[in-house]
């Protein structure tokens, strides 16, 4: 729990005011702009202080730099949310960390820790095979030890990418990252050969579906059942795309406002992270309560000894009235004076004990502090060594909040 409170004032120097850090079981983190409540996942006690660095300093960073309008104007432009996640993710990490150097190191060594445990689904991967997106996205967060490798076109959009400063650059740069990546898929695509079947080939199909020994008017029937169930799923698919827009885009039946892109369009690695999330978080079923304290008017909540002295008085002659028989003087008010009396001078003992302690405790911690100074004046009982040596000064103990006067 201390790691977790350290960690959460940690939030709130990093971003320069009192945010509100509230660990919840949630799947991702939140930030309320109106209220300044930073919301994060209750983390696993068992992973290490960098990742809580990581963690904090991720969410920081948006809270400081993402706008909230950002994720609707990505929806409206159409851009896959995974390529905003990588291209932004990197602008807000690039800043926090320009504006906390101390936190690179944390990030560093976190982020290969997320590797190595591979997070991000590159295990027994050649990280150089990945699409432009998932390199620019380990790129990023992993550094150069990553041996990642760039085209000389792909590497001005990296420099694009790594000089963006404001959301609206990262949505210029995301559009040209998003064309090159579909650009890039087309290629591919166009260089996968395809096989076009052969009449013989297509002899040896019906044949081996058992047509060679049925009569001509069968096989012609069969034949035109096929082609008109090809025909009604070519025209099914058709009104789908009609329906769905450009074929590029779908929607997220979790959120329709998600823009839904290609295999080729998206970032696979930010993709397997954002599943993967959930390992760091705690999984006992811990919930945290938080609370308020209304503003209170303290000469209206604060009362004297006198007010609650005068106030008992009153309440206990109000419920003695209330009472027909009433209680014998020697109790005052059903307690046993005597027996009160004994208890008090039996504890006197003990209760000055502990005050003694408490006194050599506190007298302790004073003589801890304590220092020795020299006065400035000759200590004559020294003087005779002069020649010998140099502390020939009378000295004063001084003591932090010390008394310099008694009383007997």
């Amino acid at each position: 729990m201390e790691l977790i409170e350290s960690k959460s004032l940690l939030a709130k120097l990093m971003a320069t005011e009192n945010l509100t850090i509230e660990q919840r079981n949630v799947q991702t983190a939140a930030f309320d702009v109106k209220n300044r409540i930073l919301t994060v996942p209750v983390l696993d006690k068992n992973i290490s202080g960098y990742l809580y660095d990581l963690f904090m300093g991720h969410e920081v960073g948006h809270a400081l730099y993402t706008p909230l309008e950002g994720m609707h104007k990505a929806y409206e432009e159409k851009i896959p949310m995974s390529i905003m996640n990588v291209l932004e993710d990197s602008r807000i990490e690039r800043k926090i960390k320009t504006k906390y150097p101390g936190i690179r190191s944390s990030f560093v060594r976190a982020y290969k820790e997320l590797i190595d445990k591979d997070f991000f689904g590159t295990g027994g991967t050649d990280l150089n095979d990945l699409n432009f997106i998932d390199r620019v996205n380990l790129f990023t967060k992993g550094g150069a030890t990553q041996g990642i490798k760039f085209t000389d076109f792909e590497r001005s959009l990296v420099d694009k990418i790594e000089a963006t400063q404001t959301y609206d650059d990262v949505m210029v740069v995301a559009k040209l990252v998003q064309a090159y990546l579909k650009e890039e898929a087309e290629k591919r695509k166009a260089e996968t050969p395809v096989y076009e079947e052969t009449d013989e080939e297509s002899d040896d199909e019906f044949d081996s579906m058992g047509y060679e020994d049925s009569d001509e008017e069968d096989w012609d029937d069969e034949i035109e059942s096929k082609k008109s169930n090809q025909q009604a799923e070519e025209s099914e698919n058709d009104s789908e795309q009609q329906l769905g827009g450009d074929s590029t885009y779908g929607t997220n039946p979790e959120n329709p406002n998600e823009v839904k892109a290609e295999d080729g369009i998206r970032s696979h690695t930010d993709d397997a992270y954002r599943k993967n999330e959930s390992k760091l978080f705690a999984n006992d079923k811990r919930v945290y309560y938080y609370g308020n304290i209304p503003d209170l008017d303290l000469k209206e909540a604060i009362y004297t000894y006198k007010q609650t002295w005068t106030r008992y008085k009153t309440d206990v002659q109000r419920i003695k009235d209330s009472y027909h028989s009433p209680y014998p003087e020697s109790s005052n008010f059903g307690v046993d004076v005597a027996k009160f009396t004994k208890m008090r001078n039996d504890a006197k003992k003990v209760v000055g004990y502990l005050a003694k302690e408490f006194e050599l405790r506190k007298n302790a911690d004073q003589m801890k502090r304590a220092s020795i100074a020299k006065t400035g004046e000759l200590n004559m009982a020294k003087i005779y060594g002069y020649q010998l040596m140099d502390d020939i000064f009378k000295k004063v103990t001084v003591v932090p909040d010390g008394k310099s006067h008694g009383l007997v």
